[in-house]
Formats: structure tokens, C-alpha cells, sequence
């Protein structure tokens, strides 16, 4: 089994900063992983669908919920 060399929460959390935040992949604060690391996780999960899936489970989640009036 493939270990990873950084936390999928770390991963997540500066891919999520970057797009938050419309900055370039290379201007990341150098204190969050590597932008190349992280950019390489962005672009396997986007190849593999999970943006649309996990994107799809939250919008259904959200449909769900009662609205507050």
C-alpha cells in the first residue's frame, strides 16, 4: 500500500485555500505543502471525479436539510 508523504487533511485544506481564494498554484504561502504536491493531488482527484461526486453528496445534503424560515 501506497503511503502518502502528506496528510490528506493538510492536501485538502491548501488545495481549498488556493481555490478560495482565485490565487496561483505558485503563490501558495510557502508555511502550506508544496504547491507542486498539492496541485498534483488537485489534478488526480479531478481526473478521477471526486470534485463532481463529493460536490453532488453535499448538494443533495443540502436539498435535504429543512429550509429555515
Amino acid at each position: 500500500m501506497h503511503q502518502r508523504k502528506h496528510e490528506l487533511r493538510q492536501v485538502l485544506n491548501a488545495i481549498f485555500y488556493v481555490v478560495k481564494g482565485y490565487n496561483p498554484w505558485w503563490l501558495m504561502p510557502t508555511d502550506l505543502l508544496p504547491w507542486k504536491s498539492v496541485y498534483y493531488y488537485y489534478a488526480k482527484f479531478r481526473k478521477a471525479g471526486i470534485w463532481r461526486e463529493l460536490n453532488d453528496a453535499l448538494r443533495a445534503k443540502s436539498a435535504k436539510r429543512p429550509s429555515a424560515s
